[in-house]
């Protein structure tokens, strides 16, 4: 049974409520399995709010050298078919396979696709209509607490803690995943966040239409908030703030062109100062390469020694 879900208010100001009903489901099936460079590769596909519905990759490494296990996001991937594959490997960028290389340091990984990519095939709007959600951000972050429990089961170590990692889009739900989720020990962003404020200054709406996707974020940003970062009231130094841990590694390029370099540097800053104010003495671990839209190798290594200093070995 999965702990207690955190409740993270600002977070569920833009994306709404999980289902709390549903976030204890650890039904899967294995579809497929292989062998290759001394981890076990197995697809699968698992429950949460239909049967089976969520594709998803978990590696088991024959010599596992940590308990704690790792929930691997992949970002938007092009294309959209490619989905979890680029985190685990072989396809995609080289720099996107972390989920893969942690699992050659042993850790058990499971990387599931997004909706809308990789194998996920399914309507947006029936997240919506059928299954209750007030956004796709919500229904990401559901899969991955479920993930979790079937990475757990299929571990057989019921109680084991998670590290998140994700680039880009999954750069954010590791941090949305790590804001609500106690399991979640630690979590690394690569180029998952930016202001409010500089996104829709810098944007070509001069608003947050593209955090407001109905088919991929948070709807209720237009629908609460009529796009505007001032009326959204938070930034996401409040949602760093809400990590259990505090254990936060943060790439972020100073040549992004996604989330546009200007005021992540306060964000991290108010993020420290408000998990002191927690009560919590966390890890808050910020590099700045002068780099695009990437997660460089010898970020991607850092972030590695950081998941392991965090991690519970076996």
């Amino acid at each position: 049974m999965v702990r207690d879900v955190i409740s993270c208010e600002c977070l569920e100001r833009i994306s709404g409520s999980l289902p709390q009903d549903r976030l204890d489901a650890c039904e899967y099936e294995v579809v497929s399995e292989t062998r290759l460079d001394g981890m076990a590769r197995l697809e699968i596909r698992y429950s949460v709010d239909e049967t089976l519905e969520v594709p998803a990759t978990v590696l088991l490494p024959d010599r596992r050298g940590f308990r704690t296990a790792v929930l691997a996001l992949h970002q938007t991937t092009i294309p959209q078919a490619l989905g979890r594959r680029e985190v685990v490997g072989p396809g995609g960028r080289e720099d996107m396979h972390y989920g893969r290389e942690l699992a050659m340091r042993g850790f058990a990984v499971i990387a599931p696709d997004y909706p809308l990519f990789g194998d996920y095939e399914i309507d947006w709007r029936r997240i919506y209509d059928e299954f209750g959600y007030e956004s796709v951000t919500a229904k990401g972050i559901a899969n991955h607490v479920v993930a979790m429990n079937v990475c757990a089961a299929m571990t057989e170590e019921p109680q084991c803690d998670f590290v998140s990692i994700g680039h880009s889009l999954g750069g954010s739900n590791s941090l949305f995943v790590g804001a609500q989720d106690p399991r979640v020990v630690a979590s690394v962003s690569s180029a998952g966040f930016g202001s409010f404020h500089t996104y829709a200054e810098a944007s070509k709406t001069g608003d947050l239409t593209g955090w407001a996707r109905a088919d991929k974020y948070m709807p209720l940003i237009e629908s609460r908030f009529g796009l505007s970062a001032e009326r959204l009231g938070f930034d996401f130094d409040e949602i760093l703030a809400c990590h259990n841990t505090g254990k936060l590694f943060l790439n972020v390029p100073v040549f992004d062109d996604v989330f546009p370099f200007d005021r992540q540097k306060e964000i991290i800053l108010r993020a420290r100062e408000r998990l002191r104010d927690r009560g919590i003495d966390g890890s808050v671990e910020a590099h700045f390469p002068e780099v695009g839209h990437a997660f460089p190798n010898e970020i991607r290594a850092s972030a590695y020694e950081f998941i392991e200093k965090h991690a519970m070995r076996a």
